[in-house]
């Protein structure tokens, strides 16, 4: 599938409380580039978040591409 389905095209202002929890997601504007993951397009990505998230409490990982 193309990467541009899942890319976000535009950036979405962060929560403040969220900028120290995962601040290598937040630009310095306080701004982040969300990609969002559906179960149906891409189940196995999916699992691995919701994995992450019960072990962390943070439904997030950081593509450092």
């Amino acid at each position: 599938m193309p990467q541009e389905q899942f890319a976000s095209l535009v950036v979405s202002p962060m929560r403040p409380e969220c900028w120290e929890t995962i601040p290598a997601v937040t630009h310095v504007d306080g701004t982040a580039r969300p990609q969002i993951v559906e179960e149906a397009t891409n189940s196995n990505f999916y699992r691995l978040l919701e994995v992450f998230e019960d072990e962390t409490g943070l439904p997030v990982l950081l593509n450092t591409s």
